[in-house]
């Protein structure tokens, strides 16, 4: 997975999309600094066929990283593979900008949530660093991971090795009883593609969870981005089906179940560990016709199994 998302270097696309715009805004060429002028200009003589080429080779990769981001729910990766002095940087800039970015110059390409995460000194007293990342609009869910990471590597706060942090807050956010759970099977779990539909909620994930047996899920015809149906049958043993609970406020919770399409809807679930929780469910009647993927356990297993990726939407805002 690392491999291809190093594919996307920044310095080589970057040329191509903001080659024009200093005179485009009034900005002379000569004002800006050498090195962002040298990177920005070496697109001046791109053709839009270049551009979209570039664009279509970018859309292609994000479908593959996509695939494997069903496979994983978070990359920790070195922040920088190294530090460099002030005038080794000005000596060779472009170069050596574009290798400390060598993982993380892909994240703003393919729109992924990543926080960087003090994680110790070396042995000659530099600093070094992690990064957390995640699909896009899961900033949430790393934030209290990366923050149990800082406070177990006891570096303090910046410069400052002996300071104390915050105290920490919950893992996750706390609720009252006017909360309200909602479990997700499809386009709505983490990293898939509607899943910035719960954070612009505000909800917060509660539970990863798995349904009894008696359900079947199936792939729903001409649904876009691609949806599954929960449908249980009565008697059926099967491996039931992974499923995440998000806590909502009430007012969010009906505007979220307002906005769903049938044939799907909201009912009670029954889970693997006892309980039961307000989830998507499909009619059955549209399930005749569709795909059955039960045997994968999940939506997220057969998405990964199709080595392509969930179609993402366009991110909001």
């Amino acid at each position: 997975m690392l491999s291809r998302h190093c594919r996307l270097a920044l310095p080589r696309s970057l040329g191509r999309r903001t080659a024009g715009r200093f005179e485009d805004f009034g900005v002379p060429i000569e004002t800006v600094d050498r090195s962002v002028a040298a990177i920005t200009m070496g697109g001046k003589d791109a053709t839009a066929v270049d551009a979209f080429r570039g664009l279509y080779a970018l859309e292609a990769l994000r479908r593959r990283a996509e695939a494997e981001w069903a496979k994983v729910d978070l990359l920790m990766l070195p922040t920088a593979p190294t530090i460099y002095r002030v005038d080794e940087m000005l000596a060779e800039p472009i170069a050596l900008n574009s290798r400390l970015g060598t993982y993380t110059n892909f994240f703003n390409l393919l729109g992924l949530s990543a926080i960087a995460v003090p994680a110790g000194f070396r042995t000659d007293g530099l600093p070094f660093g992690v990064t957390l990342a995640g699909p896009g609009f899961c900033d949430a869910g790393l934030e209290p991971i990366a923050d149990r990471l800082h406070r177990a590597a006891a570096t303090g706060m910046g410069r400052d090795r002996g300071t104390q942090l915050p105290a920490a807050p919950p893992v996750f956010a706390t609720h009252g009883d006017d909360r309200l759970d909602l479990a997700v099977v499809g386009a709505h779990l983490s990293g898939m593609a509607l899943h910035h539909e719960l954070i612009a909620l505000d909800a917060t994930l509660a539970a990863r969870t798995r349904t009894t047996g008696d359900y079947r899920l199936y792939v729903l015809p001409d649904t876009m981005p691609p949806k599954p149906g929960l449908v249980r049958d009565p008697g059926y043993a099967g491996p039931g089906i992974d499923i995440e609970t998000w806590s909502l406020a009430p007012a969010a919770f009906g505007r979220f179940v307002e906005k769903i399409p049938a044939p799907l809807g909201i009912g009670k679930v029954s889970l693997a560990d006892g309980g039961i929780v307000s989830c998507f469910l499909c009619a059955e009647a549209a399930a005749r016709e569709a795909k059955e993927i039960t045997g994968f356990g999940g939506w997220r297993a057969y998405i990964a199994s199709l080595g392509v990726g969930q179609p993402q939407p366009a991110h909001p805002g």
